[in-house]
Formats: structure tokens, C-alpha cells, sequence
């Protein structure tokens, strides 16, 4: 069996995971809705971008990968991505303080539970959006902001417990041990999307690193 990334659904008993930490922020209702008609745009260009399919935003180390398949269609030059970026590792910075503050886990016989409890998020969205607006215009912004399903970042920008997994530790046929991740949304919520990997992702590692839990599975 691969260790990386392999997705399973069978369970095995291995070591408890240590947990800490409990916060809790609190909601608000946004105002904010950045979908909108993309009707300033070339009908061939609305084509070629409802074919692309994005990571969320919130699974993004940076915010265009080399050859960006939604920046190439909408014509972004090297000026606006870049600004884009810059605006994306402050909304990521400020993100991150906030799920911090929220994260909370919960020990289970064989996993541990961990997620972000609801925050205000709406002005940092807002800022977002309207960074995308004042580089790309109107209808590109939108466009870029649909395909990216900006709007179900982080929670929902903090709408709804975000982050949400809980993690155990599995057996290999040769002894090795790998981790088992898988999405749920509480502690007894049902179990969702579920993978084997032997790295813990780095856009989980942004939770996991404060609850002590080490990267490598293997490591001792």
C-alpha cells in the first residue's frame, strides 16, 4: 500500500494521540456577496472556465500554482498576481491567529478530534474581495472568485466550525506507521472523506503543529 494519500475506509487499532488546547470565537452574518454575473467577459473565456476545477482556497500554500489555469483564462499579468498574493499571505496570516484562538480538540479511544470554532471573519473576507475587485475589475474579480469557491473558505470565513478532522495512527503490513485522516465535523459527527498518508498535509500541519501532533508518522 502506498503511504501517501491513499484513500481507504478500513480501521485499524494503533497508539493514542496526545491533545490540548479549547477557544471558542463567535460568529456574524456577512453582507458580503462577491459572486456576481460575469457578464463583462468573453463568452469563450465563461466556457473554458467553468471546466476548471480549483482547490479551496483555504488548502493553498500560495494562491496561483505555475501555469494557474483560472489566471491564464482570465489574462492576469504578472503585476496582479503578484498582488494577489501579497493580499492572500495577509488574509492567510490573519486567518490563522483567528482558527488559533478557536482551535479545540477532543481525545477519542483510538483519534484525535480537532477543529476551529466559528470566528468573525467577515472583515477579513471583505478585504479580500475587494483586493481582487481593485486588481482585476468587476467581472474578472468575480470570476476569479467563483472558481476559486472563495466564499467557502475557511468555514465559510468563519461561519461554521472549519478544519474539522480527526487523525489516528495506523499499522502497515511492515510495521510502518502511517496516519489516517479524515474529515468529520464533531467528535461524533459521521465520518467523512477518509486517506492514509504518511505526512500530514501543510495546510493541516496550520492546526495540527499547536496540538503537538509531529508531521512524520514515522518520526520518533
Amino acid at each position: 500500500m502506498s503511504r501517501n494519500h491513499q484513500e481507504t475506509h478500513d480501521h485499524e487499532e494503533a497508539p493514542i494521540l496526545a491533545s490540548k488546547l479549547t477557544a471558542r470565537p463567535q460568529a456574524n452574518h456577512t453582507t458580503v456577496d462577491p459572486v456576481r454575473p460575469m457578464i463583462g467577459l468573453d463568452p469563450a473565456v465563461i466556457v473554458s472556465l467553468t471546466r476548471i476545477t480549483q482547490p479551496v482556497l483555504e488548502q493553498r500554500r500560495v494562491l496561483f500554482s505555475d501555469g494557474d489555469p483560472v489566471a491564464e483564462a482570465l489574462g492576469m499579468t504578472e503585476s496582479e498576481k503578484a498582488r494577489l498574493e501579497r493580499s492572500w499571505a495577509k488574509v492567510k496570516d490573519r486567518v490563522l491567529v483567528r482558527q488559533h484562538e478557536g482551535l479545540r480538540s477532543e481525545q477519542r479511544e483510538d483519534r484525535l478530534w480537532f477543529g476551529v470554532d466559528p470566528f468573525d471573519g467577515d472583515a477579513i473576507r471583505r478585504q479580500f474581495y475587494q483586493d481582487a475587485e481593485d486588481t482585476l475589475g468587476s467581472e474578472r474579480a468575480a470570476a476569479f472568485l467563483t472558481c476559486s469557491r472563495a466564499d467557502e473558505a475557511f468555514g465559510k470565513w468563519g461561519h461554521e466550525v472549519s478544519g474539522a478532522y480527526s487523525i489516528r495512527y495506523e499499522s502497515q503490513s511492515d510495521g510502518s506507521l502511517v496516519y489516517r485522516i479524515t474529515r468529520q465535523d464533531s467528535p461524533d459527527a459521521p465520518e467523512g472523506k477518509s486517506w492514509i498518508t504518511s505526512q500530514i498535509p501543510p495546510h493541516i500541519r496550520e492546526l495540527t503543529d499547536p496540538l503537538g501532533i509531529k508531521p512524520d508518522a514515522s518520526a520518533p
